[in-house]
């Protein structure tokens, strides 16, 4: 991407959206440093720029990292912001948006990071200090209803010395991430002990990529009223310590799930009274049902069961021995839960989205299991 279009800088990103991305002024242990500068200073120092969106955008090479071969559906879903906003610290690193993706519910940035030949990375455990959130007033950013995560996908040496880390970050929401402002913030570089004991800064500064999102949204929401009991466990207990006698059976109803090639998202209704069961446990028990019969499964949940082991739950709510071994060409990757309510008399509103680890067929689903409630999406 080029770094040009300083006019387009100053006039199409807020300044808000500017200021936030631009942080705070703080101590950094680089040897460039740098100063709080008004917004327009900034600008025409380069400390900001502007990248002007090219379309399409081509991540071939990060979505078969990411989700394997078949990626035909998410190549729709991909785009470059308009606009985005750049603030560095220093030389050592480099950030590089290579493009984003999503649907209603879920984002997807693709970063290039990049450390210059000049800084020699560790030979230590290390890790890169990389966070994706909402940008903007603090009731715009509903801080409390997002979930994100990163990984890297491919680590590069280039001729010149320095060495590029492709990453895939992402960020869920029950709200919603369209027509949001986000950035992707790197606080360097840390260093882990060999036992994983402790950390250090190997490393020490603020890069910043701020940016809106404005891809096509794919999603289909699908109203549906499904009552059942919702399984929870105490997330004090760790998942291969499960017994069955450790969950516990909330009533729920479940009346909305979305769903695009990316991510499904179920969210569910708990009366007050039952409340304080959902709030003090973890909805477990979740997964998807493809017409040949297919069961798509979370890879992290099981329970253990002292006749039979570990034992996994299947798409109608019973539990089956589990076969590691066993494999579909998708599973579900991870899973952002939560949910709230708003006060004391008023119902709990859950949600859990499910995120995957290559494109779903979305034509192919019939049923959803969340929570061990089975939502069928078969036409009567």
């Amino acid at each position: 991407m080029t770094k040009t279009n300083l006019e387009n800088a100053m006039t199409e990103v807020g300044d808000m959206y500017i200021q936030e991305a631009a942080g705070q002024e703080k101590k950094h242990h680089v040897r460039r440093k740098w100063i709080v500068l008004p917004v327009a200073l900034l600008l025409f120092a380069a400390m900001l720029v502007t990248v002007n969106a090219a379309a399409p955008v081509d991540l071939s090479f990060y979505l078969k990292a990411a989700f394997g071969d078949g990626h035909t559906m998410l190549d729709e879903m991909t785009a470059m912001p308009d606009n985005v906003a750049e603030r560095s610290s220093g030389a050592e690193i480099d950030l590089e948006l290579k493009g984003i993706m999503g649907d209603s519910q879920t984002a997807v940035v693709f970063v290039d990071l990049t450390v210059g030949a000049d800084t020699v990375l560790p030979e230590d455990s290390y890790s890169l200090d990389l966070k994706l959130e909402p940008t903007g007033l603090p009731w715009e950013k509903g801080l409390s209803s997002y979930g994100s995560s990163w990984g890297e996908l491919a680590r590069t040496v280039n001729p010149d010395g320095s060495t590029t880390f492709s990453c895939k970050m992402s960020i869920q929401s029950r709200d919603g991430v369209m027509a949001s402002k986000y950035a992707v913030k790197c606080g360097g570089i840390r260093v882990w002990e060999e036992n994983g004991a402790a950390e250090t800064m190997f490393l020490e500064g603020e890069w910043t990529l701020a940016f809106s999102l404005n891809y096509e949204d794919l999603t289909r929401v699908i109203p549906v009223d499904v009552t059942g009991d919702l399984l929870g466990v105490d997330p004090a207990i760790l998942p291969e310590e499960r017994t069955e006698a450790d969950l516990v059976r909330i009533p729920a109803q479940v009346y909305e799930v979305r769903m695009s090639p990316l991510s499904i998202g179920v969210y569910w209704k708990v009366d007050a009274e039952n409340k304080a069961l959902i709030m003090g446990n973890d909805a477990i028990g979740f997964a998807v049902t493809l017409r040949d019969g297919t069961v798509i499964t979370y890879k992290q949940e099981f329970i253990r069961d002292a006749e039979y082991g570990l034992l996994r739950l299947l798409e109608d709510g019973t539990w089956r021995p589990a076969d590691e071994n066993e494999k579909s060409a998708v599973s579900i990757s991870g899973l952002n839960t939560g949910g709230g309510t708003d006060g004391h008399e008023e119902p709990y509103y859950g949600h859990c989205i499910m995120m995957f680890d290559a494109e779903l067929p979305v034509d192919e689903v019939v049923s959803i299991t969340a929570g061990g409630i089975v939502i069928s999406l078969e036409q009567e």
